[in-house]
């Protein structure tokens, strides 16, 4: 007996051979389709969650068929249903069904419909014909304006919110409203002074000669006027030899007082928003030029005659601060043969240097500058200078780096001093009056030292005010030889804060042991300190518990804590010049690898003792009752190795809510070829720990270096103390001999 046997395989086969017809795959896919569409749509019909179904249907449907429009709508979701479910058991039959109920609810308008009949009537009609000229639309376009109600409502003008105004609920997103902005508007109006022209009439009229024109005398008056108004401004000011840019920082104060309002466009550029003599200055450019030009302070100012019509002599009243060269419209300029009548700017709209070509150059390149600064800025850094001479505040450069560097900061050293005094004269006046009062060199010492900072604290002061008191600090630095004296420390630092009398003013007091008391004590008494000579994380982190008892001191004695600020300077390269030096010693390969690491790595893990403290509850308690955060000031960021990149202090560690302190030389590096690459510290903190790790484990001792730092430190910080008080000493004696 026989028997036959079937393979699994060979049954398989054609199914297998089914699946990868196209026609049979096309009925799949339609037929999952066509069951899946009708069902869920179906279902909407009872929901609306998709489409509002009674909005979708159309007027002339809902007028054929009884009841409300929403019923009509459940008929046809019963209908989709069952359809979706015939075409899944019976796609035979369903698919069919189907397809007639698609072509019979088809929105197609009846023959008769009024639409279709003007549709119809319209085609038999011949083309309008077509006229060259069009009459304007009145209307505005509703693109067009939405997109001016936008700009309104970025602006600040307008708000806008979507809703429906008569609460029906439509397909797809909400209109639009706009509604006016409670913002408070104001106009300033420039000032105008007629009483210099008046004056200048005046003295025009009886230094008329007989045959002269009663203009060229008003000229040479006006020039006159402008000759006496500048070597005023030279000889009380005293600016010595006068650069470019300097001349142009001269200029820009004196055409500041007369109501010109000067807008420093590049380092020797000048752009007037407003010319007092407006009106004069249309009818005879001349005389108004004839004021400006010798009042300038040598900065060679180009003067170019308005136009013709007020329109083209653009002030801030008729052109909100209008930065650009103004154009006449192209129907009123004068033709190609009248040069004078098609100036590209207005003689009081620019005053600026020779060479039109390298200021241009100049000022592509100070673009590409300011981009690095603002993209450091941006990543919550900021930027502090570490410098400060009498020399940088009279000849407007410290004023410059704030207005076109970003910087928002000054710290200040007795090394910085000392060689300041030494260069220059800007100091022999305030020196010849302290020798005729025969002050003493530490009182000398302290009044030249006070009348920089407090300088420094009023060009700051607009930085500080608008940062809400944050930046805009400028520090003073206590007498280096109290550095392990608690209560002399205490008394030198209420002095300071005293002589100087500036809100925005940080006092210097080193991070010794000795002095940690002191900067508790000087916190509570609502002195703003700056705690500087810091190396260890441990030091760092009795330095972030001075802080918070100090401000806890405060705090219980009624004081405003948002008035209290304070950063902890943490030295950077000098940990690298130290580790360095001893890598070198043991010369193995693993020690050379280590070389540059320790004093980034150092700098980071402070930032995470500075986040930690920052989780604290005291802190959280202290900020909640307005205390201002002690923000980790990056301090020796220059680079002493030649083989190093000459920003790498600066570009490596990045991280919100720090302040970089840097020599002018590494803040124009930066400036000039920084690559800010975003946060450089978050997530580098295992990395950092592991750097400390491989330099033990090569021989170097991290408390070893970073206690020899501090004392090397305050040895360098009374050492430079003792020279400023020798040196001043030497000229005092001097002067007082030659007299």
């Amino acid at each position: 007996m026989s028997s036959a046997t079937t393979s699994p395989t060979s049954a398989a086969a054609p199914q297998r051979a089914l699946f990868t017809d196209p026609g049979y795959q096309a009925f799949v896919i339609l037929r999952t389709a066509f069951t899946v569409a009708p069902i869920v749509f179906g279902l909407d019909k009872f929901a609306n969650l998709l489409v509002d179904w009674p909005a979708y249907l159309a007027p002339w449907i809902n007028g054929l068929v009884p009841g409300s429009a929403q019923a009509t709508m459940y008929a046809v979701g019963a209908i989709e249903i069952v359809a979706g479910i015939a075409v899944a058991l019976a796609p035979r039959f369903g698919a069919w069904l189907v397809a007639g109920w698609l072509a019979g609810w088809h929105h197609r308008q009846p023959p008769d419909h009024p639409r279709l009949l003007r549709h119809r009537t319209a085609r038999l009609r011949p083309p309008p014909r077509r006229c060259r000229t069009r009459t304007p639309r009145r209307a505005l376009p509703r693109q067009a304006a939405a997109l001016i109600m936008d700009k309104l409502v970025a602006a600040g003008l307008l708000r806008s919110r979507y809703d429906s105004p008569d609460g029906i609920r439509r397909i797809g997103r909400k209109p639009t409203v706009y509604e006016p902005a409670d913002t408070d508007i104001r106009i300033s109006i420039p000032e105008r002074r007629p009483d210099v022209l008046a004056e200048i009439l005046l003295d025009a009229v009886p230094d008329q000669q007989p045959d002269q024109d009663a203009q060229l005398a008003a000229l040479r008056s006006a020039r006159r006027r402008g000759e006496d108004l500048g070597a005023a401004t030279r000889a009380r000011s005293r600016p010595g030899r006068l650069g470019p840019e300097r001349s142009v920082t001269l200029a820009e104060t004196v055409l500041e007082q007369h109501g010109f309002e000067p807008d420093r466009q590049a380092s020797t550029e000048l752009r007037l928003l407003n010319c007092p003599f407006h009106p004069l200055a249309a009818r005879s450019p001349e005389l108004v030029c004839a004021i400006t030009t010798p009042s300038s302070a040598d900065s060679s100012p180009e003067c170019r005659r308005p136009g013709s019509t007020p329109s083209s002599h653009r002030t801030r009243d008729d052109a909100a601060s209008s930065r650009v060269p103004h154009q006449a419209p192209a129907a009123r300029r004068a033709p190609p043969s009248a040069p004078e009548e098609t100036s590209p700017a207005p003689w009081h709209r620019r005053i600026r240097t020779a060479r039109p070509e390298r200021n241009r150059v100049r000022r592509r390149k100070e673009k590409i500058m300011n981009e690095n600064l603002d993209r450091l800025t941006a990543q919550g850094v900021a930027i502090w200078l570490d410098d400060l001479s009498r020399e940088r505040l009279a000849g407007g450069g410290l004023a410059d780096l704030v207005r076109e560097h970003r910087v928002v900061g000054i710290t200040s050293n007795p090394t910085i001093f000392a060689k300041a005094i030494r260069s220059g004269d800007r100091y022999d006046e305030q020196i010849g009056d302290l020798t005729r009062r025969w002050v003493r060199v530490e009182e000398a010492v302290r009044l030249l030292t006070a009348f920089d900072v407090r300088w420094a604290c009023d060009v700051l002061r607009p930085v500080y005010e608008a940062s809400d008191g944050m930046d805009g600090r400028v520090s003073i630095e206590v007498d280096p030889r109290v550095a392990h004296d608690t209560a002399a420390t205490i008394a030198e630092a209420r002095a300071l804060w005293w002589l100087v009398d500036r809100p925005n003013l940080f006092v210097k007091i080193p991070a010794t042991q000795k002095s940690l008391q002191a900067i508790s004590t000087a916190l509570a008494e609502g002195i703003s300190i700056n705690v500087t000579l810091i190396f260890s994380l441990d030091r760092y982190d009795q330095v972030l518990r001075a802080f918070l008892d100090g401000m806890a001191q405060a705090h219980a004695a009624g004081r405003d804590l948002a008035s209290i600020a304070s950063v902890a300077s943490f030295f950077v390269s000098r940990v690298d010049t130290e580790v360095d030096s001893r890598l070198d010693k043991i010369g193995t390969r693993e020690a050379r690898a280590l070389r540059g690491q320790a004093a980034i790595a150092n700098a980071r893990l402070a930032y995470q003792h500075f986040e930690r403290a920052a989780a604290s509850q005291q802190w959280q308690a202290l900020a909640a009752a307005g205390m201002r955060p002690q923000r980790p000031l990056w301090a020796s960021t220059g680079v002493k190795d030649p083989s190093y990149a000459d920003t790498r202090y600066v570009t490596e560690l990045v991280a919100p809510s720090v302040v970089n302190t840097m020599p002018e030389q590494t803040l124009r590096a930066v400036a000039d070829h920084g690559r800010i690459q975003g946060d450089t510290i978050h997530g580098t903190y295992p990395a950092a720990r592991q750097v400390l790790d491989d330099l033990k484990a090569v021989g170097v001792s991290y408390d070893d270096v970073v206690r020899a730092l501090e004392d090397e430190g305050i040895a360098k910080f009374t050492a430079s103390g003792t020279d400023l008080f020798r040196n001043l000493d030497t000229v005092l004696n001097t002067k007082r001999d030659a007299a």
